[in-house]
């Protein structure tokens, strides 16, 4: 299911909607995050950032950002760690 969520939020977002992104991503995310599984919830933190920004939200695109970062650290993952300090820098 929160496969699927993720994908529906990423076809708005590809779409031209990212606001009607934000919900699906948020759900994906919640179910992602019981499911304990770090790899889908930065992907969702990730996704969620772009969407946030590109509805010009920067302050959630931030916080997703910064959630994102610390999902990366603690995973030890040093790509996506340097991916989402690069964004966070923007």
């Amino acid at each position: 299911m929160a496969n699927a969520l993720r994908t529906l939020g990423r076809a708005r977002q590809a779409q031209g909607q990212p606001r009607n992104a934000i919900e699906p991503l948020q759900q994906a995310l919640s179910l992602d995050r019981d499911l304990g599984d770090p790899r889908k919830i930065l992907a969702d933190l990730s996704e969620l950032s772009r969407a946030a920004d590109a509805a010009g939200d920067t302050r959630a695109a931030r916080d997703y950002r910064e959630r994102g970062l610390a999902v990366s650290r603690a995973m030890s993952d040093g790509k996506s760690t340097a991916e989402m300090e690069a964004l966070l820098r923007r």
